[in-house]
């Protein structure tokens, strides 16, 4: 890991990019708390499990 640090830091243009992807994975990290599923989004999901799981009671030899 160290070596890969080293080669990072020569490299002005990836560092750049890599702090960039660090920055962008925090905000989106730090959002997953706030994230808020509606009901009907919670009962559109719970059907299609039960959809999936009768069609491969169906189709499973």
């Amino acid at each position: 890991m160290r070596y890969i640090n080293e080669v990072i830091d020569t490299k002005p243009d990836i560092k750049q990019y890599i702090e960039s992807l660090e920055e962008h994975i925090t905000e989106l990290y730090e959002a997953i708390p706030s994230f808020d599923v509606n009901e009907e989004w919670n009962e559109f999901v719970k059907q299609q499990m039960i959809l999936d799981e009768e069609r491969n009671g169906r189709t499973r030899i």
